[in-house]
């Protein structure tokens, strides 16, 4: 796992865990059926996804860009899709919420470009919504 990982994992346990559960949490996270990192990534984005549904509709676009995609596309991309174009600084708050928990997960390029900061994210995220 390279440091990035590590830091997805810290952040989790200091989201999700308390002190009485964090053996169990770390056995969770780190235990079968996790070998790799996007293993590990699949288990939190289930989480993250139940934080909001439009976790996994902003990832999946992203993901299918593969070189990124501008924050103001992707939010009006999501509110077309949702049907929420009426609400898109509701959108745009419920998104930067998302990437305040992913702060280590995702970017933006000096380009403007939002993406993954780990191979292991794309992947993760490649085998749980079908996207190649």
């Amino acid at each position: 796992m390279c440091i990035r990982d590590r830091l997805l994992l810290l952040d989790e346990l200091r989201a999700c865990a308390s002190h009485s559960s964090l053996t169990s949490m770390i056995s969770s996270l780190l235990g079968p059926p996790t070998r790799t990192p996007s293993e590990l990534y699949a288990k939190v984005l289930g989480r993250w996804q139940k934080l909001d549904a439009i976790v996994g509709d902003g990832l999946k676009l992203i993901q299918v860009s593969r070189d990124g995609l501008p924050l103001q596309l992707l939010l009006s991309t999501l509110a077309d899709q949702l049907g929420h174009a009426d609400h898109a600084d509701q959108l745009r708050g419920r998104w930067a919420g998302f990437c305040i928990q992913a702060a280590d997960t995702l970017y933006t390029r000096s380009d403007g470009l939002v993406d993954f900061a780990s191979q292991g994210l794309r992947a993760a995220v490649g085998a749980l919504f079908g996207s190649k």
